[in-house]
């Protein structure tokens, strides 16, 4: 057998046989009876609610969220990379900046297939998630800052949450065609996403340096501790 390139509705996949097969046979997809599909169109209105309303978005996600924390799914480059490095200060000004300054129509969710890390739940290996396009320059003639932050709308607890931070143009649209098999030909979502930089690091661009000299004093400690010890060990 070869798998083919191509992804089939029932209706297709009857067509292609010569033989006539009882459609009741043929396996159901996943979208029609499955929970996290039936809620997606719920769950994108409810997000979007918050990112419309600047309020909302400042209260519930802005001062909340642990932004440097969050995980960051950069561009895949081993060779050469670009790094963009924001204070976290600085990164919820963009933020509030971004969705203070954006009209309701310019927000536009793209969903997207995330697996969950859990071994336990077999209900919840994948989730929806709902990724918007972030944009900022401080000058005309710069490069701007693009990013994508991934949301999910948790159903017990009312509210919006962000799941992460996204870079990896390509990755996305392979997730984005997870929902949408019929963008599997041609996919124009992440056309105007140009992030100009291979990495982003939300926090003190200090911190790695500063971690660096840290790492250094211990070694340094320890191995002062390792002279007093053989020092004492001579004496016996």
């Amino acid at each position: 057998w070869k798998a083919d390139n191509k992804i089939y509705t029932m209706a297709e996949i009857a067509q292609q046989n010569d033989i006539t097969i009882d459609m009741n046979c043929l396996p159901l997809s996943s979208r029609t009876n499955n929970a996290v599909f039936q809620r997606r169109c719920s769950d994108e209105a409810c997000i979007a609610k918050v990112l419309n309303d600047r309020d909302a978005f400042v209260t519930q996600l802005l001062r909340k969220v642990k932004w440097h924390r969050l995980p960051v799914f950069n561009a895949k480059q081993n060779e050469l990379r670009t790094t963009a490095s924001i204070d976290t200060d600085k990164f919820r000004r963009i933020l509030e900046a971004h969705y203070s300054t954006r009209k309701t129509s310019d927000i536009k969710l793209v969903p997207i297939l995330m697996y969950a890390h859990s071994d336990t739940n077999e209900s919840h290996r994948y989730e929806i998630h709902f990724v918007d396009c972030v944009r900022h320059s401080e000058l005309p003639q710069q490069c701007a800052i693009e990013f994508y932050i991934s949301y999910t709308y948790n159903v017990q607890q009312q509210k919006v949450q962000v799941t992460a931070l996204h870079l990896d143009k390509q990755a996305l649209r392979r997730q984005h065609q997870l929902i949408e098999p019929n963008h599997m030909e041609q996919c124009r979502c992440f056309d105007d996403f140009d992030a100009h930089f291979t990495h982003l690091y939300v926090g003190n661009p200090e911190d790695q340096t500063n971690k660096l000299k840290q790492y250094k004093l211990q070694i340094e400690e320890h191995k002062q501790q390792m002279v007093q010890l053989q020092a004492k060990l001579n004496r016996f």
